[in-house]
């Protein structure tokens, strides 16, 4: 009856969302704003460092939606820099790079592998692993997401092999 009353302030909690995609770019670093105070505590930095050690700058980062502060943001034991470059997803873990290979009825050898844009590729081959490897035709230009070669018999088996530039 009339009076103030006490109200127990140590059990609120507030639930906030911030899009981390949104591209507003207030100190035009290239970076949107709410993804660098999200994962760099504020918009000091340019964009060109590479705070995780994986090859990325800041900014990359922020166009791959990566984790600056992790080298593999998919935990998937590649960094985030290797896993673009092979062409693979640095935020999915399931995403991997991989050759596989599948032999057809006339001995011939289908392989396949994750190609990106910007990279050359040379697939190689020997028959034992006492040689050198040759490289198979020239340089193969990707053909994103997935390059595939079928490369002609090779006899009782062979070891392949693919080169990234």
């Amino acid at each position: 009856t009339g009076g103030w009353g006490h109200i127990d302030v140590d059990n609120i909690v507030l639930n906030a969302a911030i899009d981390i995609t949104d591209p507003t770019d207030s100190d035009g670093d290239g970076i949107g704003d709410n993804w660098e105070n999200f994962y760099l505590g504020d918009l000091t930095r340019d964009g060109s460092l590479d705070f995780d050690g994986d090859t990325l700058s800041d900014l990359q980062e922020w166009t791959a939606q990566t984790n600056p502060t992790e080298a593999d943001s998919d935990h998937d034991g590649h960094n985030d820099g290797d896993e673009l470059f092979m062409g693979t997803n640095p935020n999915d873990p399931d995403s991997v790079w991989a050759v596989t290979f599948h032999r057809l009825p006339d001995g011939a050898v289908v392989v396949r592998w994750p190609s990106a844009t910007g990279h050359v590729y040379r697939l190689q081959r020997t028959l034992t692993l006492s040689v050198p490897f040759q490289t198979l035709g020239g340089a193969i230009q990707p053909t994103p997401p997935e390059n595939v070669i079928t490369n002609s018999p090779a006899g009782s088996g062979a070891f392949y092999r693919i080169q990234a530039e």
